[in-house]
């Protein structure tokens, strides 16, 4: 693990820290950010909640209704993507189709 994730890791147990705030503090962009909290998540038990802007790493009984909170918060986020898929899969195979030519949408 390099340093950064070590002290981002270290960050992360004492309280919730925003994007922007980890952005400032290790001076990179969004993106690296959200790639060294992935990376966290390999390791740690990484909470992120629609009820907490931000991230944060559970370390005592204190968290668990946070963690349970996650976990929900990411169950709906994988089925929401998941349905997502079945309309570009069903774009795609449409879209072979010879008299496919253009998407009609009916609003």
């Amino acid at each position: 693990m390099t340093e950064d994730l070590k002290l981002l890791a270290g960050l992360l147990t004492e309280r919730f820290y925003t994007k922007p705030e980890l952005r400032d503090l290790f001076c990179v962009s969004d993106r690296v950010i959200r790639k060294m909290v992935q990376d966290l998540k390999q390791h740690y038990p990484v909470i992120s909640t629609s009820n907490h802007a931000g991230w944060k790493i559970a370390t005592s009984a204190e968290d668990i209704p946070l963690v349970e909170d996650s976990i929900r918060n990411n169950r709906a986020k994988a089925i929401s993507i998941f349905e997502g898929q079945k309309q570009l899969k069903a774009f795609l195979r449409n879209y072979d189709q010879p008299e496919f030519e253009q998407l009609q949408l009916d609003l």
